[in-house]
């Protein structure tokens, strides 16, 4: 999932729309990113790139529920911060029983910063592995 979102982000495309609903596994145990329907280019150029807010939001960035603009790369990796929670939590890291507690959960994350900060350092470490390895015939998408 995080060489698919890397590809994206390296083609100048964000998804804004990573949820667990969205990754799905074939038989082979491949891993593929679905429904682009939010997707967009962005320019590399200009670090806050979007100001259309579209996404889950249980996995939504702080920004998007602030109505800031926002970089689209790094709300992706915030929404795929929030899956890696689901997997190894096998739950949400926010209350979405109440949307509104949910909303405040989000908007201020500290007690889950350092968590997420963990998993972006754990995903990069990941990625350099598997690139050091040489695995051929990775599909991104």
């Amino acid at each position: 999932m995080a060489l698919a979102i890397q590809y994206l982000h390296t083609m100048e495309i964000v998804h804004r729309d990573i949820k667990c609903e969205n990754i799905l596994i074939t038989e082979h145990y491949t891993v593929k990113l679905t429904d682009f329907g939010f997707s967009k280019f962005v320019k590399s150029s200009k670090k806050l790139n979007c100001n259309t807010y579209c996404c889950s939001l249980g996995y939504a960035s702080p920004e998007i529920l602030t109505a800031r603009p926002y970089d689209g790369k790094m709300s992706d990796i915030w929404s795929l911060g929030v899956v890696l929670y689901v997997m190894l939590n096998k739950k949400m890291p926010f209350n979405r029983k109440n949307m509104k507690l949910m909303y405040k959960q989000q908007v201020h994350y500290h007690s889950l910063n350092v968590y997420f900060i963990y998993l972006k350092n754990y995903l990069f470490f990941l990625i350099k592995i598997i690139r050091s390895n040489e695995i051929g015939n990775i599909n991104p998408l």
